[in-house]
């Protein structure tokens, strides 16, 4: 009998198998809704980076994210407390922020950004946008409440 048929049988047997029993998590509507705000397509980055972000067609709300010709990973999105959309790929450590004005790719096991300052052509507007009209700092105060000099009086 030749034991490596049956082995390389039982592998086939057992591998969709365990995909059967890890499906993927279920996102809840929160997740799902913000998954609807996440910008698909070429983003380029700094230093001649780019991003490729498309929906999983697998699953409704995970995406594929590609960063370079062999790095690509699954990304789902997590709810956070700050406002900013974060996708994760917890597999593989990574984190998908997206600002308004940016995205940008985090190594987590690292501690450290692999690509910056990706923007889609919305994130683009919004900073151009910004550059042109500031909002005013934390501590300034409006115009108006500030004391004239004496010169002025």
């Amino acid at each position: 009998m030749n034991h490596k048929f049956i082995v390389i049988a039982l592998i086939g047997l057992i591998s969709p198998w365990a995909q059967a029993s890890n499906p993927d998590p279920v996102l809840s509507p929160e997740q799902l809704a913000l998954a609807r705000q996440v910008h698909l397509g070429v983003l380029p980055c700094e230093l001649g980076a780019r991003i490729v972000i498309s929906a999983d067609p697998r699953t409704t709300g995970y995406f594929q994210l590609q960063w370079g010709p062999k790095q690509k990973y699954r990304m789902f999105p997590v709810i956070t407390n700050t406002g900013s959309l974060r996708l994760e790929d917890q597999q593989a450590a990574m984190v998908w922020l997206q600002l308004a004005d940016k995205s940008m790719l985090l190594n987590q096991k690292l501690g450290k950004r692999v690509a910056d300052s990706c923007q889609s052509p919305v994130q683009r507007l919004f900073a151009q946008n910004q550059a042109k009209n500031p909002p005013p700092g934390l501590f300034a105060a409006p115009s108006d409440s500030l004391p004239r000099s004496a010169s002025a009086r």
